[in-house]
């Protein structure tokens, strides 16, 4: 199988980037305070990524647009997959911060509330801080009020017990394999995260688990199959069983979603042209050319649009 450069950021976008585990994870892990104020009726997920290119294989980051007390705001997430915390991450927060609000003020545009959140998985206790302050020289209390601070909300998954990785199935399948991925532990913890499938319908998610523990462990595809075997109940996952098995022993998931990494037009085609050779591979060959040639995710709708239709005259 090739190897997935980045495996910790696919399933971080994948996961995060739909709605309703969006709108668990704000839910469960906001502060009560902020919950309180945030609509979570209003949750958008925005395009935009502030990370630059050289950072890219040690941060991945997620911007929600929200409402926070009627006006509208927003929820930076900044999940860090290296294998120790970042002593700068303050400063990097304020950097992705101000691009957000540049990008506001290019549009003439009042600058929103930004509420930043660190999820970090490192096998080192995360020793970061929580505020910008912390990363500066001062003693002096006076001087407090003359340099910016502000606070980001620090999620240390190796350090929570396992009954407080909450949210919907599909949420807590990420969280507990975020904190379980570097971990010995691994084998045994798969015997709790695997049944979180069973009733799975998502086939771009089962893919997305698939190609994650395929590429960020050792395990090879003929035990990922026998843990399938045994954790997956017959009975409540018999069709999540077959996905699973036929996605592993035809190696249909080998660089699944490379371009969706980058967020661009790129890894969607290369997503919908995985999905599609293993689930309608006559159509996957005479809709290959044209999908190849879409250039915006309008045109990729519309493509999506005269397959559907066409598959269901079949």
């Amino acid at each position: 199988m090739t190897s997935l450069k980045n495996p910790h950021d696919l399933l971080f976008k994948t996961t995060l980037s739909e709605q309703k585990n969006a709108r668990s994870f704000l839910q469960n892990y906001l502060p009560s305070e902020l919950r309180e104020i945030v609509d979570f009726d209003s949750i958008k997920i925005e395009k935009d990524s502030f990370i630059t290119k050289e950072l890219q294989a040690y941060y991945s980051d997620l911007l929600y647009k929200v409402q926070v007390e009627g006006r509208e705001g927003y929820v930076y997430v900044l999940f860090e997959h290296k294998s120790y915390s970042e002593k700068w991450i303050g400063l990097q927060l304020l950097e992705y911060m101000l691009r957000c609000w540049g990008l506001k003020k290019k549009q003439k545009q009042p600058l929103p509330v930004i509420i930043p959140m660190v999820v970090y998985h490192g096998q080192e206790r995360w020793n970061g801080g929580s505020q910008f302050s912390d990363i500066l020289e001062f003693k002096s209390p006076i001087l407090q009020k003359y340099v910016p601070d502000f606070q980001y909300l620090v999620y240390d998954l190796v350090r929570y017990p396992d009954d407080t990785l909450v949210g919907i199935p599909d949420l807590k399948v990420m969280l507990w394999l975020f904190k379980y991925i570097k971990s010995p532990e691994l084998i045994k913890k798969l015997s709790q995260i695997l049944p979180f499938l069973a009733e799975e319908e998502d086939i771009r998610f089962l893919i997305t688990i698939t190609t994650y523990i395929l590429n960020a462990t050792e395990i090879s595809k003929d035990r990922l199959i026998e843990l399938v075997n045994q954790h997956v109940s017959e009975e409540g996952g018999k069709a999540t069983m077959g996905t699973l098995q036929k996605l592993i022993e035809q190696s249909k998931i080998e660089g699944e979603i490379k371009g969706k990494i980058k967020g661009k037009i790129e890894g969607k085609i290369e997503e919908l042209l995985k999905v599609l050779n293993w689930t309608a591979p006559e159509l996957a060959s005479k809709y290959a050319s044209e999908i190849k040639s879409a250039k915006t995710e309008q045109d990729l709708q519309a493509i999506e649009e005269k397959i559907r239709m066409e598959s269901e005259k079949r």
